[in-house]
């Protein structure tokens, strides 16, 4: 599995330290590299390179030593490189403070950056190990060494430069949360693309289901009434979606997740157990609460009926209180899977990182996966059966003539 964080580099703070940690990133030194020394409650460290040849480079090329800084300290989540007692001693080791260090200050150890999201997931690092790793084997025999002796290391599978960051001071919160790395929901245009053509795949499921509706078809009005309050509906909880899968993520951080993952089973959840609950919902409403709230003008809220008793049109005032129900249902329906969701929350991430392995390798593929691919058959199986419900029965419209009985 995989998980991400996303560290703000600080040149103010140590300009010679940061200038050699952006080397590093953009050379792609720490690709592949094993977090090696793991200490809980103290320090996460990595920076050895997964080749021999290409530690040995960076062990030849020490930096000079950055003064020391009053405003900023060691503490928990903050990024620091490794040196040894000597002056000018760093090369490529960095580390992350698990808790609040402030005694490295005094040893020369000025932090380069900090943790600005994804904390729990540098918690979640593997220190089954802890010190053990010699790291003078590593650097002459490479990954070869911890592969064998220490299987279950966590390793660096990718670093990526995310941008110029706004600066601020050591103590000040960022303003704004930075973007995850892998799957992100909405990526710029292609996620409005992304949108859009879903839109386009729900229209198409909804028009396919009217025409394969048992006689008496309805007419494209009332059709189109049905429909839209299906489109609001599926829009309010795409909005939901968005932000509980976000809320989600980052309350259930799993190893190899992101918040796609939580799209996904957002998207799986509310389209099959919540199809049923939604019903219960709409049942309960209508045939309990409505009549007792509204006794005089109950039957308006009848849904998929707009007959106006003074014109053939359709009855807006009946599909805007219809519709107003209809959102009703759909956001006690979310807030029940969501609870849902919570509490199972281990199994349903597990079953998507099973769904979602084959598109691990390609964030773009991913996204395209989880906003076009699983909504698309997904909600074609919601919408033609909340469509069963939501449409009016017009057994009541069909004249039905019977034989009187002779004697």
């Amino acid at each position: 599995g995989h998980a991400s964080f996303v560290l703000e580099v600080h040149p103010e703070w140590a300009p010679i330290g940061a200038a050699r940690f952006q080397e590093l990133v953009d050379q792609h030194v720490y690709t592949d590299a094993e977090i090696f020394r793991v200490v809980p409650g103290f320090v996460a460290q990595w920076g050895i390179p997964a080749d021999p040849d290409e530690a040995s480079k960076w062990r030849k090329k020490p930096i000079a030593d950055d003064p020391s800084q009053q405003e900023v300290s060691n503490l928990r989540g903050y990024l620091s490189f490794a040196k040894s007692s000597k002056p000018n001693s760093r090369t490529s080791q960095v580390f992350i403070n698990l808790a609040d260090n402030a005694k490295l200050d005094s040893m020369g150890f000025v932090p380069v950056g900090r943790v600005v999201e994804g904390m729990a997931a540098v918690d979640s690092i593997n220190s089954e190990y802890g010190e053990s790793p010699q790291q003078q084997r590593i650097q002459e025999e490479g990954n070869g060494y911890l592969t064998g002796n220490f299987p279950r290391l966590t390793r660096i599978l990718s670093v990526e430069n995310l941008g110029p960051a706004p600066v601020r001071g050591a103590g000040e919160e960022p303003a704004e949360r930075l973007p995850h790395r892998g799957c992100q929901l909405i990526p710029g245009v292609v996620g409005i693309m992304v949108q859009g053509l879903l839109f386009v795949c729900v229209c198409l499921t909804l028009i396919y289901k009217r025409s394969r509706d048992p006689p008496p078809m309805r007419p494209w009005s009332v059709f189109l009434l049905d429909s839209s309050k299906q489109l609001v509906g599926g829009a309010f909880i795409h909005l939901m979606n968005l932000a509980f899968a976000e809320e989600l993520q980052e309350h259930f951080l799993v190893e190899g997740t992101d918040a796609c993952n939580w799209y996904w089973i957002n998207i799986v959840v509310d389209c099959t157990l919540g199809v049923g609950v939604a019903y219960f919902y709409l049942q309960v409403i209508v045939t309990g609460v409505v009549p007792h709230l509204c006794p005089l003008n109950a039957h308006e809220y009848q849904t998929g009926d707009y007959r106006s008793e003074h014109s053939t049109r359709p009855d807006m005032s009946r599909y805007r209180k219809q519709i107003g129900l209809w959102l009703v249902v759909v956001f006690c329906m979310k807030v029940t899977m969501v609870a849902l969701m919570a509490a199972f929350a281990t199994m349903w991430l597990s079953l998507s990182s099973l769904a979602l392995a084959p598109v691990e390798g390609s964030s773009t593929v991913k996204l395209v996966t989880v906003m076009i691919v699983t909504p698309t058959v997904f909600n074609a199986i919601q919408f033609w059966l909340q469509d069963n419900f939501l449409r009016k029965e017009h057994a009541d419209e069909i004249q039905m003539t019977a034989a009187e009985p002779k004697e």
